[in-house]
């Protein structure tokens, strides 16, 4: 009598949740993929660009936001001048004016800064807007009164 046993192949119970592992963890890679960066705004002369830059967030899901570029690179507004907890590099709101502004050396600038509390926590503060003027070696931010709140240097030469 001839007993007839059956191969034990466990690679092709494993393989199918192989597969789907894989393909879940490509899936999350795809979503994490770089944003999407689209210039809306420049001034040749006083060297200003604004982005629209959209992002996908695997656990927020998409996102968009402004940046701004001077002289070719990131402008970041340090938190001491504006009071925040972290400096701020996004913005909700970012625009140029054109050539024929008075403002034409400036740009507008919308951001809540993130606030520290007594305690270590974090809480989002209220809109602010400033103007971001070009003057030279620096950029002098001001309030919506035109009163000046401050100078940084030129992003990138810290």
């Amino acid at each position: 009598m001839r007993i007839l046993r059956r191969r034990c192949r466990p690679y092709r119970a494993i393989a199918p949740g192989f597969v789907l592992a894989l393909l879940l963890a490509t899936t999350a890679i795809a979503a994490q993929a770089a944003d999407r960066r689209q210039l809306l705004f420049e001034n040749r002369v006083h060297r200003w660009q604004v982005y629209y830059v959209q992002g996908r967030d695997f656990a927020r899901g998409r996102h968009a936001y402004y940046t701004v570029s001077y002289r070719g690179q990131p402008l970041t507004l340090p938190k001491d001048l504006v009071g925040a907890a972290a400096d701020i590099d996004r913005f909700f709101v970012a625009a140029g004016f054109p050539p024929e502004a008075t403002d034409n050396d400036s740009v507008l600038l919308g951001f809540t800064p993130t606030l520290l509390l007594p305690g270590g926590s974090t809480q989002a503060g209220t809109l602010t807007f400033l103007y971001a003027r070009a003057a030279g070696d620096a950029v002098e931010l001001y309030d919506q009164q035109r009163r000046l709140l401050g100078t940084i240097e030129a992003p990138g030469e810290r």
